[in-house]
């Protein structure tokens, strides 16, 4: 089970390296890191809310994943003007 997780985390990265570099031909890539961000924070919070963790736990997953999306919709690919 740890193996394909790894998997997971392995095709996402490599997803992600190539937003980064080509963000205008990767846009789906861009919206899926803003999204993946996005519910990681919620699953989060929920999580901290309910008492399954505590914020020293997670806490810093929850601040990078914010921090993630924000930089993706900041840099994300606008149409130039004409």
């Amino acid at each position: 089970m740890i193996g394909l997780w790894g998997c997971v985390f392995v095709s996402l990265g490599l997803g992600y390296a190539l937003a980064a570099v080509e963000p205008r031909r990767n846009v789906l890539w861009v919206q899926m890191g803003i999204a993946r961000g996005l519910l990681e924070v919620a699953f989060g919070a929920a999580c901290v809310a309910r008492g399954v963790v505590t914020w020293p736990q997670a806490g810093f997953g929850i601040i990078v994943a914010a921090l993630i999306a924000a930089a993706y919709v900041a840099l994300y690919p606008r149409k130039e003007a004409a």
